[in-house]
C-alpha cells in the first residue's frame, strides 16, 4: 500500500473540498488511473501541491520533497526542463483548458521514467482559468516494450546484415576460384604460344588459340553471370504487374534458340496463365532453367523438356515447372546447387557460371517465393515455383 504523507498545502484542502462536494471536477480524479497527481495555481505558477504518490513512483521520500515548481524541475528530464512548468501550463490552458502529453522525469536511482500527463483547468465564472488538476500514469512499462521490440527488430537486422556478409564472402572466395582458372589456362597457352611460335610450329600456335579462346569464352559467361546475380539481387522494380508466362516461356526458349538446335531438344511449352511479377525477371529464371535442363538432359536418348503451368487449389497461385527427363539431382544435393558456384556436373560440357540456380533463387525471392526441385517418377526432374495469380490481360 502506498504511504500517504499528512500535509497542510492550500492546494490539497481545495481539491479534498472539491471531492468531497461531488463537483464535476471530482469525477476527473476518480475516474482516471494515475500514479500520482498534481494541483497547479495558474495565478502563482510556482505553486503546485504533488501527492505523495507521484514521489514514491519515483523512489523519493515525499516529506524531503517541496511542493514547488522548482521542486518537480530538479527532477523533470532536461529535454522536458526547458521554460518548465510555462511550456507544460501556457499552450493549452487559454484554449479548451486540457492537456494530454508524455513528461519524462528521472528517478532516485537515475533511471528515465515516461509519463502521461492529463490535466483538466477550473476556472472562475469570469472564464479565466485558476487551477489546473493533473494526474500522472506511468508508461514505461509500454516504453520499455517499445524499445525491446525496437532492439529486437534491430538485431534482426544485424542478424540479416551478417548473413549477407558471409554469403558475400563465399560468393567472393567462389568468384575468384572460378575466375582464376580460365585466366590460368589462357596464361598458360599463350606462353605455349610465344614458344611454338619462336621455334617456328604455327600449327600448334593455332591450336593453343583455341584453348584461349574457350577459356575467355568462359570468363566472359562468368562475368556475365555475375552481372545477373548482382542485378537481381536487390529488387528496383514491383512486383504486382501481370506478366503471360506464356509469352516470358516463348522469350526465353528463342533466346536459346541456337543451343536447343544443337543439342537437338524437344522444348515443349504449355504455360496459359498470367501471373504477377516482372517479366524480365521471370525470362531470365526460365532462361537459366531451360539452360540447365538441356544441358543435363538425355542421359538416355534424346533430350525433352517441358515448361508448364497449372493453377492450384484455392485458385491464388500458379506453378510453373521446367520438367526434363534427364539423370536427376540426389534430394542431398537440391539444396546446395542453389548456391553460387556450386556445381554437381563439373565436367559436363559447357556447364556454365555455377551461378543460374542462384539467380533463380534471388529471382524467386524478389517475387516472395522460392525455387523448389522434385525427381520424377519416371526419371528425371521438375523445378517449380509457386507465383501469384495475375490479372488477364
Amino acid at each position: 500500500m502506498l504511504q500517504v504523507v499528512q500535509t497542510t498545502h492550500y492546494l490539497e484542502d481545495e481539491l479534498a473540498a472539491v471531492v468531497a462536494a461531488g463537483a464535476p471536477l471530482a469525477g476527473y480524479v476518480t475516474h482516471q488511473s494515475h500514479d500520482g497527481m498534481w494541483v497547479w495555481d495558474l495565478q502563482a505558477p510556482q505553486n503546485v501541491w504533488v501527492s505523495p504518490e507521484f514521489w514514491l513512483v519515483l523512489g523519493y521520500d515525499p516529506a524531503d520533497r517541496d511542493h514547488s515548481a522548482e521542486a518537480l524541475a530538479e527532477v523533470i528530464w532536461e529535454n522536458d526542463r526547458v521554460n518548465f512548468p510555462a511550456s507544460l501550463l501556457d499552450a493549452d490552458v487559454g484554449h479548451n483548458g486540457m492537456i494530454d502529453r508524455i513528461v519524462h522525469f528521472t528517478t532516485a536511482s537515475g533511471a528515465l521514467m515516461h509519463f502521461r500527463c492529463r490535466g483538466t483547468a477550473s476556472r472562475r465564472e469570469d472564464g479565466a482559468a485558476t487551477r489546473m488538476l493533473l494526474v500522472l500514469e506511468d508508461l514505461s512499462p509500454l516504453f520499455k516494450m517499445i524499445e525491446f521490440r525496437e532492439l529486437a527488430g534491430l538485431y534482426v537486422q544485424l542478424a540479416e546484415k551478417s548473413r549477407q556478409t558471409d554469403d558475400f564472402e563465399h560468393f567472393m572466395f567462389g568468384m575468384s576460384h572460378d575466375m582464376l582458372s580460365p585466366l590460368n589456362v589462357a596464361s598458360s597457352a599463350l606462353k605455349e604460344i610465344k614458344y611454338e611460335l619462336e621455334v617456328g610450329n604455327p600449327d600448334e600456335a593455332h591450336a593453343l588459340l583455341d584453348l584461349c579462346e574457350d577459356s575467355l569464352a568462359r570468363m566472359i559467361g562468368l562475368l556475365k553471370g555475375m552481372r545477373s546475380y548482382f542485378t537481381t539481387s536487390k529488387p528496383d522494380e514491383t512486383y504486382a504487374a501481370s506478366v503471360s508466362l506464356a509469352s516470358v516461356a516463348k522469350a526465353a526458349r528463342d533466346e536459346l534458340a541456337q543451343m536447343i538446335e544443337s543439342a537437338r531438344a524437344d522444348v515443349h511449352l504449355d504455360c496459359p496463365h498470367q501471373v504477377a511479377g516482372s517479366a524480365a525477371q521471370l525470362q531470365l529464371l526460365l532462361k537459366n532453367l531451360l539452360s540447365n535442363a538441356i544441358k543435363f538432359s538425355g542421359h538416355k536418348g534424346a533430350i525433352s523438356v517441358q515448361v508448364q503451368t497449372r493453377l492450384l487449389p484455392g485458385g491464388k497461385a500458379v506453378r510453373l515447372s521446367v520438367l526434363d527427363n534427364g539423370m536427376g539431382i540426389d534430394e542431398k544435393h537440391r539444396r546446395i546447387v542453389f548456391h553460387p558456384f556450386k556445381r554437381l556436373h563439373r565436367n559436363a560440357k559447357g556447364s556454365g557460371s555455377g551461378l543460374g540456380l542462384s539467380i533463380c533463387k534471388r529471382i524467386a525471392s524478389n517475387h516472395g517465393t522460392t525455387v523448389e526441385i522434385n525427381a520424377l517418377p519416371e526419371g528425371g526432374t521438375e523445378v517449380y515455383i509457386d507465383l501469384h495469380v495475375g490479372e488477364a490481360q
